[in-house]
């Protein structure tokens, strides 16, 4: 689960300064669009092994300022200005944590996403404008010498929002023929958010200075960390 939630994260900061005709411009495009803005997407992640499946991972992703809320397949992360809360469907538990004034555990400076495999990508300008087909710009960046030696990406022309990203792993340094591609899907710029989705009460309440879980959740375990 957190190299899966790292992926999607990485996919994020990924998105603020991969590629373009004008890079620098396109930079700012999708800074603007992704970091600046509130927005919702969903994500299917699929890992392939010498062509066989591995994992496929589903994601659901909404941002609104600095509150944000995640779902990957049985798992959902809350992050607002008060509590960060995590709750596992499968172990049937609720983690929660008061978040500091200014803290920001929820999205990772991208240098520390990038420094597994990824930063050497990232240094070089060599990215290759692929051409465009229906409504899709596509760029590539091959470099054999990295973890992964081929990235393919491919955006809206009209909002430069991301359709797809493609991750070729080198072959000799992975000792397999590795995969991975995350297909973006129902993405929404300043969507309309409901009061409610960014709130820690749609999973606990507290009664004497005790968090419960809400009815929908009365079997889960509560547990409070500092």
């Amino acid at each position: 689960m957190k190299n899966i939630f790292s992926l999607i994260l990485l996919s994020i900061c990924f998105i603020n300064a991969l590629f373009a005709q004008d890079f620098h411009s396109d930079m700012k495009k999708m800074s603007a669009v992704y970091n600046e803005k509130s927005f919702e997407t969903k994500m299917k992640i699929e890992v392939k092994r010498n062509q066989s499946i591995m994992m496929t991972k589903n994601a659901h992703i909404k941002k609104n300022d600095d509150n944000y809320w995640y779902k990957i397949d049985e798992a959902e992360m809350l992050f607002n200005d008060k509590y960060s809360i995590m709750v596992s469907h499968i172990q049937q538990s609720i983690v929660i944590s008061k978040m500091e004034k200014g803290e920001n555990r929820y999205l990772p400076k991208s240098d520390s996403l990038l420094l597994n495999g990824m930063d050497s990508l990232m240094n070089k300008n060599t990215w290759v404008y692929q051409g465009t087909k229906n409504g899709k710009i596509h760029y590539r960046i091959n470099n054999n010498e990295s973890v992964i030696q081929q990235v393919d990406i491919y955006l809206s022309e009209y909002n430069y929002t991301i359709h797809q990203i493609h991750y070729d792993y080198n072959d000799e340094l992975m000792g397999d023929d590795i995969k991975v591609s995350i297909v973006f899907s129902g993405t929404h710029i300043n969507p309309p958010f409901d009061n409610g989705d960014f709130s820690e009460k749609q999973y606990i309440y507290q009664k004497d200075k005790t968090w419960k879980a809400k009815q929908s959740y009365q079997s889960y375990e509560v547990l409070e960390v500092e």
